[in-house]
């Protein structure tokens, strides 16, 4: 996923899949609970992390702060076959900025 230039702010990501693992390149360990805005772990940027969804509907939170104006590039590399999406949204937690569906099997 690639955004359009962004300003210096907090942002939100969501990542949600069937079960599996998926590395998303934010270096930190996932903790739960981070199944809504208020609990998202954070990050900072040029940073990697391995997360899991760990059953169908689960949802994982990520905030993460641009120190300045630029464009955000999240890379993603799923080892598991389910697809999964990853949005972005600005720091309400409800408007949506970009928006990912990963297919690892192409």
């Amino acid at each position: 996923m690639k955004t359009p230039r962004l300003p210096s702010a907090v942002y939100q990501i969501l990542t949600l899949s069937f079960i599996g693992l998926f590395p998303l390149c934010l270096t930190a360990q996932e903790t739960e609970p981070n199944n809504s805005p208020g609990q998202a772990n954070l990050f900072p940027v040029n940073s990697s992390l391995t997360a899991a969804i760990n059953a169908v509907g689960d949802e994982d939170w990520f905030a993460l702060t641009l120190p300045e104006e630029g464009i955000l590039k999240v890379r993603s590399a799923g080892v598991d076959i389910n697809d999964y999406y990853i949005t972005l949204y600005d720091s309400d937690g409800t408007s949506v900025l970009s928006n990912k569906e990963v297919f690892p099997l192409g």
